[in-house]
Parts: C-alpha cells; structure tokens; sequence
C-alpha cells in the first residue's frame, strides 16, 4: 500500500492561484481593520504597560520594568476599583442579558400590535443625536420635566451644580 508524505504538493494550477489570490483580496479590508483597530491597540497597551511615558514637553518613553505593575498592586484604590467593576457587571450583564431576551421573546412572540412595538423599541436607534440633545435639555433643564415631576412629589427641585450632574447619570441607565 503506497501512501503519501506530507512533503509531497498537489501542483496549483493558474485557475488555484487566482480564486487564491481573490480570497485574499477580499479578507484584506477586514484584516485591515482587525489589526488597526484590535491587535495594534493591544500591542501597544502591553508596550505602554512597561513604560514610562512623558507626554508634557515631548513625547518620552522610559522603560521602567514591572514597577509599574508593583505601584499597581500597592495602590489601596485598586481594591476600590475592583470591587466596583465586579459590582457593576454583577449587576447590570445579567439584567440587560434577562431585559434583552425578554424583549427579543416579546417581540416575536406574534402579539397584538407586533409591528407598532417594534418600531417603538427600535425608535431610540433611528432617533439622530441631535434630537436626542434637545430631549436631555428638556428633561434636564431647571424648569424642565425632572423638577416638574419632582414637584409634583413634593421633592425640592435639582438647581445649579447638581442638574448639570444628572444627564451623566442618565446617560448610564
């Protein structure tokens, strides 16, 4: 029985090198794109993890080694910022996952007025930024609708500092 080695090429053919040659053409875009937008950032936070840099007066580079992986590891707000990304993701990744499927389920479940919810829940999407802008300036203004409903319940209105806060934190729910 004659078997093959691995050494051993099928001869490629023009027709071969041309379908090739045409796949490679079409995975260069995405490649493109991968490497500037995925791995060179990668890269050059790995770089950036063991220097030095200087960004006032010149751009300088110093190499410094693990110190500032150990600065890192004896920073006490460390511990603060762990405990509060651990939090946050406890939190919100199971709920916007739950929230999600819920509305994914609903939303092709075939009920009453299917098209209408859908372009009500996708409207957000479509919505330009601009109008968006107008909408936060409304609700958020000192006579706009939060101090309105706060009012309304009896609460003191949000004036000054404070309400230049708030769109911030609305922004994040």
């Amino acid at each position: 029985m004659r078997t093959r080695t691995l050494d051993t090429q099928i001869p490629k053919t023009p027709i071969k090198l041309e379908e090739n040659l045409t796949g490679y053409l079409f995975m260069a875009p995405t490649v493109l794109v991968l490497g500037m937008f995925v791995a060179l950032p990668i890269l050059l936070a790995f770089f950036l993890a063991f220097q030095k840099v200087q960004l006032l007066g010149g751009l300088e580079f110093e190499s410094v080694g693990l110190r500032n992986f150990t600065r890192l590891a004896q920073d006490e707000r460390i511990g603060i910022a762990l405990k509060n990304t651990l939090e946050y993701v406890a939190i919100v990744v199971p709920s916007q996952t739950a929230l999600a499927m819920l509305l994914a389920v609903t939303l092709n479940a075939g009920i009453k007025g299917q098209r209408l919810w859908r372009v009500l829940y996708f409207l957000p999407t479509l919505t330009s930024s601009a109008v968006l802008t107008l909408i936060f300036m409304w609700i958020y203004n000192a006579d706009g609708l939060l101090n309105h409903v706060l009012a309304g319940l009896g609460l003191p209105p949000i004036t000054g500092w404070e309400i230049r806060q708030w769109p911030s934190k609305g922004l994040c729910s």
